[in-house]
């Protein structure tokens, strides 16, 4: 196999080990080439392969967004190890791709795309519609993005919403936003559960969370009981309804925080 024989099988597929239901977070990997970077970010492969970077997105907006544009546009051309992680592409024609490229001279035998974007603060840790993020240690990369200020994190319109901004959350509809906040209320339906984080349902945020990652949450231990009066982060694509909402796609798109946000959090399983 070309490129070292993909990077050593892409030797850091370990980290790619926790279950992510249709994702296959061990996928082999590959030798390819990349093509060109699409207008929406995408990743064109020499094969002919379109791939999304599995597990983030972009930033996308503003000074920092041109950056994240610029180091993708940047790598067209290189050669990379990428682990293909669904068997189907998507309604885009894109597949999940885990991508790695050769270290910079002096620096480890590879560098993880996302992670590297993530940890410079120029993308967002995201599993997208996947029902589960095939590396939860990104968030804590993140964390640690975030913490220092780099990229986006530098940026004060950019950090997490708090729940309780109703006029702020309405006006980010259609993007993909953090949200913090106490559920004041958990509301268990057929076919998906609502978390209230306020009383007012008719115009406070809600995240709601369909049966399969609803499962998933009551599987682990925090059903309605447990969730209740807890802090937390959410993330997802606002939308407007009575108030504004957000649906959660994968258990890791909720952190249960400490009362105090900037203390450790415990990432959902």
């Amino acid at each position: 196999m070309p490129l070292r024989r993909a990077l050593a099988a892409f030797a850091l597929m370990s980290a790619f080990s926790a279950p992510a239901g249709a994702l296959d977070c061990a996928a082999p990997a590959i030798a390819d080439r990349i093509a060109a970077i699409p207008a929406r970010g995408e990743v064109l492969l020499e094969s002919g392969v379109l791939a999304r970077l599995a597990g983030v997105r972009l930033a996308d907006a503003g000074p920092v967004g041109a950056d994240a544009r610029a180091e993708m546009d940047g790598l067209v051309g290189a050669r990379i190890a990428v682990a293909l992680l669904d068997a189907e592409p998507d309604r885009w024609g894109r597949r999940a791709a885990a991508i790695a490229l050769p270290a910079d001279e002096g620096a480890a035998p590879t560098r993880d795309l996302a992670a590297d974007l993530v940890t410079r603060g120029l993308a967002l840790v995201d599993a997208g519609a996947a029902d589960g993020l095939c590396r939860p240690g990104l968030l804590d990369l993140e964390e640690g993005a975030r913490r220092a200020g780099r990229g986006l994190w530098a940026d004060s319109a950019e950090r997490p919403v708090s729940a309780g901004d109703v006029a702020a959350l309405t006006a980010r509809a259609g993007r993909f936003t953090l949200v913090e906040g106490v559920v004041a209320r958990v509301g268990e339906r057929e076919r998906r559960t609502y978390l209230d984080f306020s009383r007012s349902w008719s115009n406070g945020f809600t995240a709601v969370v369909p049966d399969d990652v609803w499962t998933r949450l009551v599987a682990s231990g925090l059903d309605a009981g447990a969730l209740e009066g807890r802090r937390m982060r959410v993330r997802g694509i606002i939308e407007v309804w009575r108030g504004p909402a957000l649906t959660i796609t994968a258990v890791e798109m909720i952190e249960i925080l400490s009362s105090n946000s900037a203390e450790p959090r415990r990432s959902l399983p």
